[in-house]
């Protein structure tokens, strides 16, 4: 079951990742919360200040306040590119637009407010794009489509927590994403989503997702229940990991894991028959080899 489920899964990622790409040009506000400096913040934000396309877009940054530490990478970056089309929110000085559990679409109550564009992309903070990957986005996004997710290809990991969460996104998680998104109810990841504002608004738009922790799961839902699709984007976007503690990476999963058990328990307990870090420690037991097993397997 567990080889069954990591060969078709890494067959339908492959097969998905080799569709064929359309490009557009509609014009976009990409909404990015910041909160504390990132590893490679600098590098993260400067990739969106590069990029290439002819359409009308526009960047709008939602910090709480200018004590921020992202705030001086993020003064540092418009001093370079004076000629950007840069917007920045300050939750503290902000009315409070409406309240709800999640922080993070909080932040971005007035920066999505106030946004020029219909088509809203959220993008995370730790999220480095190519130059043209929003155009390959907005080239999805057709009239039939509520939301555009992406997969999550995990680059820059230093330290044991770093490492393993890339062996986690770049392999089980990947697999699973593709085998839910083509068989199965599609997963929205809240790192990348792009959507039309005035689609949201039909469900209540963020007012509504910000009183759930897990708006990303819950913006997907809404789509479908307004009979519209959920895409994966084509290409994947780049999460920069950076240097994680063991307990770093153990805490997140814990939560992440809550929530899916909350919302698919019987997903989530079939999921160690496909995660890579529990097959390798299987075969390790059944080999007798555990130090050659577990490190081909990964």
């Amino acid at each position: 079951m567990s080889i069954t489920l990591t060969v078709v899964g890494t067959w339908t990622f492959l097969r998905h990742l080799n569709l064929k790409k359309k490009f557009s040009e509609i014009p976009v506000s990409i909404l990015k919360p910041l909160k504390g400096a990132d590893p490679s913040l600098y590098e993260n934000l400067k990739s969106f200040f590069d990029l290439k396309t002819n359409a009308p877009f526009e960047i709008l940054f939602s910090l709480e306040n200018k004590k921020d530490p992202a705030y001086i990478i993020l003064k540092n970056l418009l001093e370079e590119h004076p000629e950007a089309p840069v917007r920045i929110f300050f939750s503290e000085y902000a009315p409070l637009l409406f309240s709800g559990m999640n922080p993070k679409l909080k932040n971005l109550a007035q920066s999505y407010e106030e946004a020029k564009y219909d088509v809203i992309l959220i993008s995370d903070s730790n999220v480095r794009v190519d130059p043209r990957d929003v155009n390959e986005l907005l080239g999805q996004l057709d009239s039939d489509t509520g939301i555009i997710t992406s997969l999550v290809a995990g680059t820059d990991f230093k330290g044991i927590g770093g490492y393993l969460e890339a062996v986690y996104l770049n392999t089980f998680y990947a697999r699973f994403m593709a085998l839910s998104n083509q068989y199965a109810k599609p997963c929205v990841v809240g790192k990348s989503m792009m959507f039309r504002k005035s689609t949201a608004a039909r469900f209540g738009g963020i007012r509504v997702l910000a009183t759930f922790l897990a708006e990303d799961f819950m913006a997907g839902e809404s789509m479908r229940r307004l009979g519209l699709k959920v895409k994966t984007a084509i290409t994947p976007v780049a999460q920069v990991i950076g240097e994680q503690s063991f307990m770093h990476f153990w805490k997140r999963h814990i939560r992440w894991g809550r929530i899916r058990k909350a919302h698919a328990p019987l997903a989530l307990y079939a999921e160690p028959l496909s995660n890579s870090i529990f097959i390798s420690l299987v075969g390790a037991r059944v080999t007798h080899h555990p130090l050659n097993f577990f490190l081909s397997s990964l």
